[in-house]
């Protein structure tokens, strides 16, 4: 299940009147409960003091009347020879309900008040300050209660923004986090977020979270060993759930790993209604980042005599990424296809070492693209003097990216870089991994000062953290595509939305389809497993091709059909010689291999004929089992 159900949805929006209650009545409340318990305490004992004194000073029985009140003497009263100090202590007995003074007959007003605040507020005290001890146990009691959740292991940078977002959309989220002096507890706390103190690896935390009973779970701790291991024992502890699905997204960092365990989630699909997707921010993230500032940078195609020459400021996660991504789109493109390479300019303290590793890990590397490697740091003279700028040998640079681990070190490198580059027009693009802040700042700057237009900065975790791009995943990926494979080959066939209405956008089709596409998705890597065959990340750009044996199509083939058939009985669909009827339920295909037309026959087999571009388009290749 890829993204919230609906009655999750409609759950959601009868909260939101819920949600806005706690925001600007109880929120407030909760913020100044001891500010309010404090000044009612005062007034309390300051009533009780003066009530006293009234007392006191009528011993003489005489009237007093002060502000339009009568207050009056009580007889049974003994307060003769009292002082001042006498009274206030009186007053403070009013809190415990201990008060030496036995009152009969009429009280005075303030003395009246102060004898029902001061224990209210005493009450209210100990009940509050009860709750802070068993808060914990409470919030346990309440997580009993809740179901159809989402789970967020790690509330870093990545799990705020993500526990944030899934509360604004209404949907019930419970944090697991290990650092008690982490701020952000607090603040999920104030908006109605459970929070579970202690390792997301301990089992028994997790239970405390109802995984039995969650609808998701993220794992975005800062380590891959820990989100790596979090995965392995949700995955122990799904098998016990009820007729219900689970989706776990896992933050990998580690492209190696990251490609290996996408291909272990493809190889597996959806097993007892739990499926694992394995996501990295930095890959989805410089997807938007060329999508918005493009290699050729402001030169239009139509003004370039040369490829494009990039300049990469840093080759960490995000800057590793950019060169891989970049290099693979310029391979497709035309220009790419003529046999052109995109110029690639690195700037790193280990350029050199990690240029070297990146080459051996996608061969195809160095044939895209010509890569540069400046070893040096951006605190070095080398880099203020910035020569290198200067592509005496190759062509001018068209754009910038700086994508420095560190957020202020990327902002005082992209500052330096723009005033070298601010006569030529070429834009630079900061790339902000942490600090939000300071993208505000340039996009402050930009819109002030006119002369740092081409300057910009991209937020990555504010535009990867996004929830349609995390349950996106792999497999939301792949039937997106099959999706539009299928409206591809029907319109070449003649067919057209008023003939069939599946032929239309993905965000269009209705969700019975959707869930359809997903599950054929979640079925490729059981079909290849049966003729010993696997997915895995695309590095070979030129491994489009797999050509499987007939008797492999013939088998690929008929299991998809035999899938198709027991999805569509499970949803109401039966059998009818007449063509196919939605709105009725009914196909004349729903019957086994040897009663299907020949044509049918071969539409599947070549559907799977097809499979190794299909999976190219999405990032993945198709090898053989040793």
């Amino acid at each position: 299940m890829n993204e919230l159900s609906e009655p999750t949805i409609v759950i959601a929006r009868r909260r939101r009147a819920g949600t806005r209650w706690r925001k600007h009545i109880l929120q407030p409340l909760r913020d100044y409960r001891w500010t309010v318990l404090v000044v009612l305490a005062v007034t309390a004992l300051l009533l009780g003091w003066y009530g006293f004194w009234v007392h006191k000073a009528e011993a003489d029985s005489l009237f007093l009347s002060r502000g339009g009140f009568s207050w009056r003497k009580a007889p049974g009263l003994q307060l003769k020879g009292y002082s001042w100090l006498d009274t206030f202590y009186l007053g403070l007995q009013l809190f415990t309900l201990e008060s030496s003074v036995v009152i009969n007959g009429d009280v005075a007003l303030p003395l009246q008040v102060a004898r029902i605040l001061a224990p209210a507020v005493t009450g209210a005290t100990a009940a509050l300050a009860l709750l802070a001890v068993l808060s914990d146990q409470f919030q346990l009691f309440r997580l009993g209660f809740v179901k159809n959740h989402v789970v967020i292991c790690g509330l870093g940078a990545k799990g705020w923004l993500f526990a944030r977002r899934f509360k604004e959309h209404g949907a019930r989220v419970v944090v697991i986090e290990h650092d008690t002096g982490n701020p952000m507890l607090e603040q999920c706390r104030e908006l109605g977020i459970f929070v579970l103190q202690g390792s997301a690896t301990d089992s028994e935390i997790l239970s405390k979270a109802q995984i039995s009973k969650a609808q998701l779970l993220i794992s975005v701790c800062s380590d891959d060993g820990i989100n790596a291991e979090v995965a392995a024992k949700v995955r122990e502890l799904a098998s016990n759930r009820d007729n219900r699905f689970l989706d776990c997204y896992v933050h990998i960092v580690d492209p190696r790993l990251c490609d290996l365990l996408k291909e272990r989630e493809i190889a597996a699909g959806r097993k007892n209604g739990f499926m694992l997707h394995f996501f990295n921010v930095y890959d989805s993230g410089v997807r938007g980042l060329l999508g918005e500032h493009p290699p050729a940078g402001n030169q239009h195609l139509g003004q370039r005599h040369a490829p494009p020459h990039m300049l990469v400021i840093g080759l960490g996660p995000l800057g590793e990424n950019l060169v891989v991504h970049a290099a693979r789109q310029w391979n497709d493109c035309e220009a790419g296809q003529r046999g052109e390479c995109l110029s690639v300019t690195v700037v790193d303290q280990e350029a050199e070492m990690k240029v070297a590793v990146l080459s051996e890990r996608y061969p195809k590397l160095r044939s895209a693209c010509q890569l540069t490697a400046l070893q040096m740091s951006i605190h070095s003279p080398e880099f203020e003097k910035a020569q290198f700028l200067a592509a005496n040998d190759g062509p001018d640079i068209t754009s910038v990216y700086v994508c420095l681990d560190a957020d202020a070190s990327s902002l005082s490198a992209a500052l330096a870089v723009f005033q070298q580059m601010r006569d030529q027009s070429v834009p630079v693009a900061l790339c902000v991994a942490r600090d939000a802040s300071l993208a505000t700042l340039v996009r402050e700057i930009n819109s002030s000062l006119g002369d740092y237009k081409n300057l910009s900065a991209f937020d990555l975790l504010e535009r990867t953290c996004q929830l349609d791009l995390l349950l996106g995943g792999t497999n939301e990926t792949l039937a997106r595509l099959i999706h539009e494979d299928y409206a591809s080959n029907q319109q070449k066939s003649g067919a057209s939305p008023k003939t069939n209405p599946s032929m239309v956008t993905w965000e269009e089709l209705p969700e019975s389809m959707k869930v359809s596409n997903r599950a054929q998705a979640a079925h490729i890597g059981e079909k290849l497993a049966t003729v010993g065959c696997a997915l895995r990340p695309l590095t070979d750009w030129g491994a489009r091709a797999f050509d499987f044996e007939p008797r492999e199509i013939e088998l690929m083939a008929r299991l998809e059909h035999h899938r198709w058939v027991e999805e569509r009985q499970r949803e109401g669909w039966r059998f009818d010689p007449e063509p196919k009827d939605i709105a009725r339920k009914t196909s004349p295909h729903l019957v086994d291999w040897e009663g299907l037309p020949e044509e049918v026959r071969e539409y599947d087999r070549n559907t799977v004929r097809a499979l190794s571009a299909f999976l190219a388009r999405a990032g993945y290749q198709i090898y053989r089992r040793k």
